[in-house]
């Protein structure tokens, strides 16, 4: 049916187009005649997009790490977007591959984010750090571990004399 001049008319929008991005936004409405000239327009009040529930963690290493030197670890809580879910303040799980990596609990996120430094005892080829908190979990790229440097050597004790060749 034909609106009659000043006719207030209002009009619900119910899909959000870009729901991947959380942030603030506003929609621009325009109102066309048949013909397409612009009757009116206005902007919505301001409204936001949050991030969704925890989906799984994004897990960063930068190159190789090295037997016991710190090692750091960025993981960030998202949810099924790869929105930051800022809320997440928990302590995740760490494992990875060697079995042998300090701390297997991390410290408390902070908006949603956390770097870490860790520290492997054993040397190991495509390693990789998985971090995980109520069944959500995240795996960061391969990476070695190398062995540290010499630090001695260990003999056995053996008796004495020793008799030549044999």
């Amino acid at each position: 049916n034909p609106v009659t001049p000043s006719t207030e008319v209002s009009i619900a929008i119910g899909v959000v187009g870009n729901n991947t991005a959380k942030g603030s936004y506003d929609v621009e409405i325009t109102t066309m005649a048949n013909s397409g000239t612009e009757i009116d327009e206005g902007t919505t009040p301001n409204f936001s997009i949050a991030p969704g529930a925890l989906h799984h963690f994004s897990v960063v290493t930068s190159g190789n790490a090295t037997a016991g030197a710190n090692f750091l670890v960025t993981m960030t809580a998202q949810d099924f977007y790869n929105n930051t879910v800022t809320s997440f303040s928990g302590q995740a799980t760490l494992n990875d591959k060697t079995g042998a990596m300090s701390p297997i609990i991390s410290g408390a996120f902070s908006n949603g984010a956390r770097s870490e430094n860790v520290t492997f005892t054993k040397s190991h080829s495509n390693n990789q750090v998985t971090v995980t908190y109520d069944n959500k979990s995240g795996n960061s790229a391969l990476f070695n571990v190398l062995p540290s440097t010499l630090d001695h050597f260990t003999f056995d004790t053996f008796s004495s004399p020793k008799t030549a060749g044999t």
